[in-house]
């Protein structure tokens, strides 16, 4: 699979997603495939987002619902005191 070339052109400033996109619009299928395949394979992370956004498997949304159930959970909201009242 053919790999797109991806280079730093020397900007020093965080990138911006403006700026991905201006990249990419310049990239041919085969250099996306590509990319998606490096991120595929670099994270299993990523692979969980690429599943569920492409809705692969019986249940792609399972494994976010994993993470999710671990989180702890938020107590009920107190309710605020009242203000006192002036003798």
């Amino acid at each position: 699979m053919a790999r797109a070339n991806f280079k730093s052109k020397g900007n020093s400033a965080k990138p911006t997603w403006q700026q991905v996109k201006a990249r990419l619009e310049g990239v041919e299928r085969a250099g996306l495939l590509a990319l998606l395949q490096d991120l595929y394979r670099s994270s299993e992370a990523n692979q969980r987002f690429l599943h569920a956004r492409f809705e692969l498997g019986a249940d792609p949304l399972r494994p976010y619902k994993k993470v999710r159930a671990r989180e702890p959970r938020a107590g009920p909201r107190r309710s605020r005191p009242k203000p006192r009242r002036a003798p």
